[in-house]
């Protein structure tokens, strides 16, 4: 009885030329016993491939191996099936008759399982993997990429469409790993899930956007309502640490450049904040420009008009001007004083004190007057002294017409002092405001 023990050898294994190209055969070693002895001689073999253990289909042809030696039962024969292997499992049927029979062929039983071997054949230049079982990773070594070529180590795709891996090995760039996409769009995106998160094309880097403006090295964008696009942190508790510096070299460009595209609403350009309390939140260390109008929360602020400000209505009239003070003279007074008031454009007037000493039996009376060309005047706010009080100020907080409009009025205090018992000293106005 004829029978075997049986092994395939990837053909890769055998010595080869560095250029030679590996084809589908593969070589196959087995074990002839004949009558529980091992065979010696020569004998015909026939190789078929099934996709079954017992029963199934062909696949491909037979393979004839005639006048095979055997010595001490071992033989070893090449066989080429052609492009068969495809990841299927596949048995190897074995027949024999003694090399100088010419009759029928003996199939051994049971039909020999091929191994993995052969299936290497699948690594071949242009082959197609398939089935990597879980847990198993694809090494490539070798190959020159050179930095002044677009080829690499490793590729995915056809001739046009390509994702390409290498390392450069020549040229200047020697050592250089690179990853590239070429064809159509030319982007290589990444992502989780079913979003792309960042791409990349020609010079221009994406994040969040798969279509970066061109021009823009770097375009990060977000869809979202409460979300930062770009957002710079340093950690440092001291030292001079940057979050963003922004630097350019044009002779008429812009280091940090913020667009508020919006055409509604309130958005912000560029926007700083400092929580230091001697802190800035934007800070520039040379001329600052604003084309438009410049703004900032309003702050409190005050004017205040002493009393060398004033001037009497009647030169004819007696008083007495000693610059911290002014008051009427004792024979012919003059009793009606006025001052001019400056105030920045868009105050807000939200406070007018009169500083006074009274020891009259009448009151004096201290008046912030808005006035219009060829119009009489509107008294804004108004503080009186209250008589044979002595020292002290009165204050007015409820304002009239309080924001104040330098491009259609102008302003100024009327003091009435109705004797010289009556001084009246320094008025401050208080106000907020929000710009320049």
């Amino acid at each position: 009885m004829l029978t075997r023990q049986a092994q395939a050898e990837n053909s890769s294994q055998r010595p080869a030329l560095v250029s030679s190209t590996l084809g589908t055969s593969f070589t196959y070693q087995g074990r002839l016993t004949d009558g529980g002895s091992p065979a010696n001689g020569t004998y015909d073999f026939q190789f078929d491939l099934y996709d079954a253990a017992t029963g199934g289909s062909p696949v491909g042809s037979t393979s004839t191996q005639s006048d095979i030696t055997v010595t001490d039962g071992l033989f070893t024969v090449t066989l080429d099936f052609g492009s068969v292997f495809d990841g299927t499992a596949l048995w190897l049927k074995i027949s024999v008759r003694p090399g100088s029979s010419t009759g029928a062929y003996t199939a051994l039983t049971p039909r020999q399982a091929l191994t993995a071997a052969p299936y290497a054949l699948g690594l071949q230049p242009g082959a197609t993997i398939q089935n990597n079982p879980g847990g198993y990773a694809l090494g490539i070594g070798g190959g020159n990429w050179d930095p002044n070529s677009s080829e690499g180590d490793f590729q995915i795709g056809d001739s046009t469409y390509k994702f390409k891996i290498g390392v450069a090995t020549g040229g200047g760039g020697a050592g250089d790993a690179r990853i590239r996409a070429q064809g159509g769009t030319n982007r290589m995106m990444l992502g989780g899930g079913a979003n792309d998160v960042l791409t990349i094309t020609d010079s221009n880097v994406g994040i969040g956007t798969i279509s970066p403006t061109a021009g823009k090295s770097l375009h990060v964008q977000t869809a979202s309502t409460t979300g930062t696009a770009v957002y710079g942190y340093a950690s440092a508790t001291s030292g001079p640490a940057l979050g963003v510096v922004g630097q350019v070299e044009s002779t008429d460009g812009n280091g940090v450049s913020g667009l508020a595209e919006a055409t509604t609403g309130s958005a912000i350009g560029v926007y700083g904040r400092s929580n230091s309390p001697n802190g800035w939140g934007v800070y520039s260390n040379g001329n600052a420009h604003v084309e438009g109008q410049l703004t900032w929360k309003p702050i409190t602020s005050s004017l205040s008009i002493p009393p060398a400000a004033f001037n009497p209505a009647d030169n004819s009239g007696s008083y007495i001007q000693a610059g911290y003070y002014i008051a009427p003279g004792a024979s012919s007074p003059a009793t009606i004083f006025y001052a001019p008031v400056n105030l920045p454009q868009g105050a807000i007037v939200t406070q007018f004190t009169f500083h006074w000493y009274d020891a009259s039996g009448a009151d004096g009376t201290a008046d912030l007057n808005q006035s219009k060309p060829h119009s009489t005047p509107v008294k804004m706010a108004s503080a009186l002294t209250s008589g044979s009080a002595g020292q002290s100020f009165t204050t007015d907080t409820t304002i009239v017409n309080a924001v104040i409009d330098n491009t259609q009025y102008s302003y100024f205090i009327a003091l009435y002092l109705p004797d010289s018992n009556v001084i009246a000293y320094d008025i401050f106005i208080e106000y907020t405001i929000d710009r320049p």
